[in-house]
């Protein structure tokens, strides 16, 4: 009698299923590079969702930032990035630094907006300021972001930590 289901033996393992998603969350993010340095600002943070979708739930067992984030559940004691059972150290590492840049590009696209969601804007810097403190560039867009919403004082301290956490020379 012949089987009702397929074979399971072809399907990837959990940690192959990771990495396939992380490459694929790694070319959405080109895409939105791409399309930023295109000025196609609305179409780049289309991509740069999609890459976090990718990575979301990498593992069930991983907090969910940008939905937490946008329901304003995210607490200051969240480790965001324990170590997930399916997850090498390299690539807990790779979705860490995947999720950074697309929520600094993803601040960065709505600064370029001709009416900018200023909230949206601070949100995802801090998304990126718990992944990454001396982020100047975070720092410099939540400031500018602050500054729009007239948070003058946290916009100048954003500003000050913004210059503080740029590299020599620069």
């Amino acid at each position: 009698m012949a089987e009702a289901y397929p074979s399971t033996s072809s399907e990837p393992t959990a940690e192959e299923s990771a990495k396939n998603r992380i490459v694929k969350a790694e070319e959405y993010k080109q895409a939105g590079n791409i399309l930023y340095k295109e000025k196609s600002y609305k179409m780049a943070i289309g991509k740069y969702h999609r890459a976090l979708l990718q990575v979301r739930d990498i593992d069930n067992q991983r907090p969910k930032p940008l939905l937490k984030g946008l329901m304003g559940l995210a607490g200051e004691g969240n480790n965001v990035f324990k170590q997930d059972k399916n997850l090498t150290n390299e690539m807990t590492q790779q979705v860490k630094q995947l999720e950074l840049s697309c929520y600094n590009n993803l601040a960065a696209c709505l600064l370029h907006d001709i009416d900018p969601n200023y909230e949206k804007i601070i949100q995802y810097c801090g998304e990126v300021l718990k992944r990454d403190s001396k982020n100047p560039k975070a720092w410099y867009r939540q400031g500018v972001a602050l500054y729009h919403t007239q948070e003058y004082k946290e916009a100048q301290n954003c500003l000050n930590k913004a210059k503080r956490s740029m590299p020599r020379g620069m």
